[in-house]
């Protein structure tokens, strides 16, 4: 059975060490087939996907990924969850992923690199896909979101709650903004996090974690908002390498508008030329499609994605 082995480097944000976990496979390093580094989202840590990187490390798969600044084992202390940076949070928490690629690259330099990222993790790794062409081999977003409309108007209003309540600080309005949409598009719900997973189970478990669902600080949705106008520029898809690039999500997923924004996503890549682009909607599911009650039929489909496209 693979194990979680946990490193640490200091984080561009200043705000600490960056843990980084990586479960290795049960076979020679000359067997080992790539190195897929996870990138998870907001206001959770990479540990919770430890059935994911064991079911990865089944195919031969290196499995590494770091709690970003603000989360996870990488947190300063509980005053600063939901918070990346004083400034420019969101090219420092991008500086900390790419520092864990080089490492994974220094440590495995002839193998292949995929970069796959969940909800705002995918974000992440959207912006480091056109940042850095050439360093990956393959790309895996899920949970992933279109254009928002709204983005201007997000970040005009962020900037007037900084002024009101500091970066510390928190703010109902965009907490509302943010993840108010999410909470109601599930009918009749149980819970407010619902919207995660159709999997009752999962859905307690994350609500007890007190590593989980915590509400952003004004700084960290600063930066969230940076990151999604970043990856909704109209030029973002065509700095993304012509490399394999799965995107998967539920069609009852709000953070991807129910399956419109996913679209929005793949069809910006393969209209400005990408050949290899892979995009799947499971019907019913929400927006952890890892942890959904089909969880099993979603771990094979990356496992057909990364046979069929990567190696």
């Amino acid at each position: 059975m693979s194990e979680c082995i946990t490193t640490h480097f200091p984080s561009h944000t200043g705000e600490g060490n960056i843990a980084a976990h990586t479960w290795l496979p049960d076979c020679p390093e000359s067997e080992i087939r790539g190195v897929i580094q996870f990138v998870h989202g907001m206001s959770e840590y990479v540990k919770r996907f430890d059935h994911v990187a064991k079911y990865l490390n089944g195919l031969g798969y290196v499995f590494s990924g770091e709690d970003h600044a603000g989360h996870g084992e990488s947190l300063v202390d509980t005053d600063h969850t939901g918070y990346f940076a004083a400034e420019d949070g969101w090219n420092k928490i991008i500086l900390d992923t790419f520092e864990l690629h080089k490492q994974l690259k220094a440590r495995y330099p002839d193998k292949k690199h995929i970069l796959y990222g969940h909800s705002m993790g995918s974000f992440m790794a959207r912006a480091c896909a056109s940042r850095y062409p050439g360093e990956f081999d393959a790309f895996i977003f899920s949970g992933t979101a279109g254009h928002n409309p709204a983005i201007g108007i997000g970040k005009a209003l962020v900037k007037a709650e900084l002024r009101r309540h500091g970066g510390f600080g928190h703010s109902e309005l965009l907490n509302k903004l943010a993840m108010g949409g999410f909470v109601t598009s599930v009918k009749n719900r149980r819970t407010n996090f619902d919207w995660l997973s159709r999997d009752e189970k999962v859905v307690d478990e994350y609500i007890a974690d007190p590593l989980c669902g915590f509400s952003f600080r004004c700084a960290g949705y600063r930066d969230l908002f940076d990151g999604l106008d970043e990856v909704s520029r109209k030029d973002w898809a065509k700095k993304v390498p012509n490399v394999p690039i799965y995107i998967f999500s539920g069609d009852h997923d709000p953070v991807g508008n129910m399956g419109k924004g996913v679209r929005e996503v793949a069809d910006r890549l393969i209209s400005s030329g990408h050949t290899h682009v892979v995009m799947q909607l499971y019907e019913g599911g929400r927006h952890e499609m890892h942890n959904e009650t089909n969880s099993e039929e979603v771990l094979k489909g990356i496992e057909a994605f990364l046979r069929g496209a990567v190696c």
